[in-house]
């Protein structure tokens, strides 16, 4: 069962690494340092504000699946656990 869930974080930090070095190099039409405040963010907690996320930074990272947002509740968080630990091992 670990090294599944290895494997699976291991996934979940390339596609990352991969989504931030598209950013870093222009690929994408998003500030790669504004993307990297949004990801810190979550370095402590689960669940945020959407307010607290700029609109093109916070919709970019839910066409990305980084990000999940809860309309009901007005609030962020990463798509899943292994994602969420994959944002604080990268920063």
């Amino acid at each position: 069962m670990k090294y599944i869930l290895e494997t699976k974080l291991g996934e979940e930090l390339n596609y990352l690494e991969e989504l931030l070095e598209k950013v870093e190099e222009g690929y994408e039409s998003v500030n790669y340092d504004d993307v990297l405040e949004a990801l810190k963010l979550f370095k402590d907690s689960y669940e945020l504000a959407k307010s607290k996320i700029k609109r093109k930074i916070r919709i970019f990272l839910i066409k990305e699946n980084i990000l999940f947002l809860n309309p009901q509740k007005r609030v962020l968080k990463p798509q899943s656990f292994l994602v969420w630990n994959a944002i604080k091992r990268i920063l």
